[in-house]
């Protein structure tokens, strides 16, 4: 039966000849000449000949496809000695192979692999000015989903959707990076032009009103497109509007007027030819990164949209170039009443000169790259002047609020040094970054208690004072309600200080008016917020911390490599106090950290320090007795074996009540 229901191959078949002449042989044996035996072997033979066509017929068509895209080529203009070649190989190479059809699956897929690559070599060395050179990225137009496209995983990747005839992809109220990476391709400048709107606002209609109010202001515009180092906004969702509801999607935002509110009507608009967006970029290296970002957004309900990405090479087009270096000249201005390093003031103004004054293409490219790099530079060594100021600013409130009058005549005579090269403009960008560790540092010794070398364990002092923000109150006079200090994980969806006044972050027994929250919608999720402590003196301490989540999870609470587990005994409007014991050589670097693999919230980070020479350990099973209700019934090691006391690693505490608590030792 599966012999006479088999396919036909005939003379238009893409395959090979022999492969045909061999199968219809077999298909047209006569079976009722044979025993079983030799028609089980005939079936055999059947279905590996047939499995054998399939794979040759599959080859064959994806060396055609090769044949049709270098032929695209050759229809776009690449031209040059690797195109010539090219082209000769179609006429006098592959269309004999087409054409003949004699070869074997592997030696099809030997020629579809040099074929290949000899297209990758004229996309990318054969690039003409002006020419469209969208095909040297992968899937710009998103009809396959997302492949070919990467995104920063420190934020939200993109969803695709949309109509069939014409996908888009978007991000809602997320931030996030879409990219996609591309190299070998010529040096010189290049045109990217993508069709994108963002939505500033939760509401269609709210950012509409916004629009008309104020056409021109596109400040609560953040997002934008990218082509390596160039970007620029998108448009705002309602530059367009519509009189029909487009794919009955849209929204009404006044009589008779409609404006994308979803996917499908996005879409329709994209297919009209709305919402460009243009920008260009300078390739350097041979590599060019093409885009779409949303870093900084914090408003609810934001909205970012897009779809075919497309690439023109511009070359070293001298018109191009001068546009793209007048389109400097605000950034100029801005950076030129911006505080920074002096020398690098003066290399810009020449820099900018020299681009002005190019008279040709390659000279103002090469000026238009000086120049780049230079604005750089001087972003950069704005930002760090920035940070140094800062820095400063939080060293004169710890300065004057510190009672450590053996620390502070060393730190005045540091931070007056910092100031006086600040004032001078004389720091380099990594000179301010040394500054401000050096500022960090000592702003660290400030904060000791100016008697703690009188700490015993019957009289211990209080170290909270070297916990930055320790109850997310602020760090300092000008804030309220901050993580100023602490680092914690990204990608949740609700992280950060938050106000007790809403009943979702209530602690009833927490210090101050915030605590840290951290939840987020993934199922799987890494929950932690930590504090790097410097310049501790060496001894024993302890670090408390109320923790609170829903009834029963566990929160671990760690301190130089000690940890401890703790299950929440309350609801969770009501914290868990946490503690660990640890020790401390002189000047460590310590890490205070909570983390749990539910969501939490913690508050009221306190330090206490017993001296140097306590009779207190890191966290034992002798303190989880002494502290806790339940006493130790059974220690575990990491693989799971019964152990006397606790051992270096991970130990698992079985409690007389049946909880149980993790603690690691160093």
């Amino acid at each position: 039966s599966a012999i006479e229901n088999a396919p036909e191959y005939d003379d238009y078949s893409l395959v090979q000849k022999a492969l045909v002449e061999k199968y219809d042989e077999i298909i047209s044996a006569d079976l009722n000449s044979m025993n079983k035996e030799e028609i089980l072997a005939q079936i055999d033979k059947f279905n590996a000949i047939k499995d054998e066509l399939a794979e040759n017929a599959k080859a064959y068509a994806a060396y055609k496809e090769l044949m049709e895209a270098a032929d695209e080529l050759r229809n776009s203009g690449y031209s040059g000695d690797e195109a010539d070649e090219l082209y000769d190989y179609l006429e006098e190479t592959a269309e004999t192979i087409i054409s003949e059809k004699s070869y074997s699956t592997e030696e099809i897929n030997n020629e579809s692999q040099s074929l290949s690559e000899k297209i990758e070599i004229v996309k990318t060395n054969c690039l003409a000015e002006d020419m469209d050179c969208t095909n040297l990225l992968t899937n710009p137009n998103f009809n396959n989903r997302t492949t070919g496209w990467s995104y920063d995983t420190n934020y939200a990747d993109g969803a695709w959707g949309g109509l069939s005839s014409n996908p888009c992809v978007e991000r809602w109220n997320d931030n996030f990076n879409f990219y996609q990476t591309v190299t070998g391709v010529p040096n010189g400048v290049y045109e990217l032009s993508v069709q994108a709107f963002y939505r500033p606002s939760g509401s269609t209609t709210t950012s509409y009103n916004d629009y008309i109010a104020n056409p021109e202001n596109n400040d609560d515009i953040i997002a934008y497109i990218y082509a390596n180092t160039s970007e620029q906004k998108i448009a705002n969702i309602a530059s367009h509007t519509y009189s029909e509801n487009l794919e009955n999607n849209c929204e009404q935002v006044a009589e008779g007027i409609y404006v994308p509110n979803g996917m499908n009507s996005a879409s329709a608009a994209f297919t009209r030819g709305d919402y460009e967006n243009t920008v260009r970029g300078v390739v350097t290296d041979g590599t060019l990164t093409v885009g779409i970002k949303q870093l900084n957004g914090t408003v609810a309900g934001r909205w970012t949209l897009w779809d075919n990405f497309r690439l023109t090479y511009k070359a070293m087009d001298f018109d191009a170039i001068t546009n793209m270096i007048e389109n400097y000249n605000e950034k100029i201005d801005e950076i030129s009443n911006s505080t920074l390093e002096e020398k690098l003031l003066s290399e810009l103004d020449n820099a900018h000169n020299a681009a002005y004054n190019a008279t040709d293409g390659k000279e103002a490219f090469d000026a238009l790259v000086s120049l780049i790099n230079i604005i750089n530079e001087c972003q950069n060594s704005i930002t760090a002047y920035e940070k140094v100021l800062e820095a400063i600013s939080n060293y004169d409130e710890i300065y004057g609020n510190s009672t450590n009058e053996a620390v502070k005549e060393e730190a005045k005579t540091i931070a007056n040094e910092i100031q006086d090269m600040y004032s001078n403009k004389s720091l380099t960008t990594d000179g301010a970054y040394e500054a401000i560790d050096k500022l960090t540092y000592i702003c660290a010794k400030l904060r000791l208690p100016n008697n703690y070398t009188e700490a015993t364990d019957e009289n211990p002092v209080n170290f909270t004072s070297v916990i930055i923000n320790n109850s997310f109150e602020g760090a300092n006079s000008n804030e309220t309600g901050s993580t100023t200090g602490w680092t914690y994980s990204t990608g949740a969806n609700d992280v950060g200080a938050k106000d007790i006044t809403n009943e979702t972050y209530v602690i009833t027994n927490g210090d101050g008016d915030y605590v840290f929250n951290i939840w987020a919608s993934s199922s799987t999720f890494d929950y932690y917020v930590y504090q790097n402590i410097l310049a501790l003196p060496a001894g024993t301490y302890e670090l408390n911390a109320l923790l609170a989540s829903d009834k029963n999870n566990t929160i671990s609470l760690s301190a130089n490599g000690v940890s401890a587990d703790f299950t929440t005994e309350n609801e969770k409007n009501v914290a868990t106090e946490g503690s660990v014991i640890f020790t401390v050589e002189e000047n460590d670097t310590v890490e205070i950290r909570a983390y749990s693999s539910s969501w939490f919230k913690a508050d009221n980070f306190t330090l206490t320090y017993y001296g140097t020479n306590s009779e207190k350990v890191s966290t034992t099973v002798d303190n989880l007795n002494n502290t806790e209700k339940a006493t130790v019934a059974a220690i575990y090691n990491a693989a799971g074996v019964q152990v006397k006391e606790l051992v270096k690693g991970i130990n698992i505490v079985k409690m007389s009540d049946n909880t149980v608590k993790k603690i690691f030792v160093k």
